[in-house]
């Protein structure tokens, strides 16, 4: 179990470790203890904490998969650990996965092409429904064209 997990879920939705804890009916204390590594969440915590986080239970755990994202300044590819993914019906999935150097990225993965944010920095979407706020790069770097919603790149356009 990755002790900073916990707390780095609770910081991307906005919620105190008081506000954690009413959400899942256990004591502020407990929550404390869990981001500190005092003690571990058992299996029903951890699928607890990654339904109120909105994460996938793996990371949650300590165990995530990982994702090849590519780093299009260092020309590189990075093996990240995914926070959460959303299957895109018909499409992908959405991953959030998490970089040593800078936010959570968002990331599509769909029929062979990796598709990342322009602005690693930036505004990150977080659901599917997020995806048009934000500019889309291809694996060369060009940029991707919204079409229906959703970025499209190379033979997809």
């Amino acid at each position: 179990m990755s002790r900073n997990n916990i707390a780095i879920a609770r910081g991307m939705r906005g919620l105190t470790r008081a506000a954690l804890a009413e959400k899942l009916g256990v004591s502020l204390s407990q929550i404390g203890n869990w981001e500190l590594g005092i003690r571990s969440p058992g299996p029903k915590n951890v699928v607890e904490l990654a339904q109120a986080l909105n994460v996938d239970e793996a990371w949650i755990a300590g165990h995530p998969t990982h994702i090849p994202v590519p780093d299009l300044i260092d020309k590189t590819v990075l093996s990240l650990p995914v926070i959460r993914s959303e299957e895109i019906d018909g499409y992908g999935t959405l991953y959030t996965a998490l970089s040593d150097d800078v936010n959570p990225i968002a990331v599509i993965i769909g029929d062979g092409l990796t598709l990342v944010t322009r602005d690693w920095e930036g505004k990150q979407p977080y659901c599917a429904e997020d995806i048009a706020d934000v500019d889309w790069l291809a694996p060369d770097g060009s940029p991707c064209v919204m079409m229906d919603g959703l970025p499209r790149a190379g033979w997809w356009v």
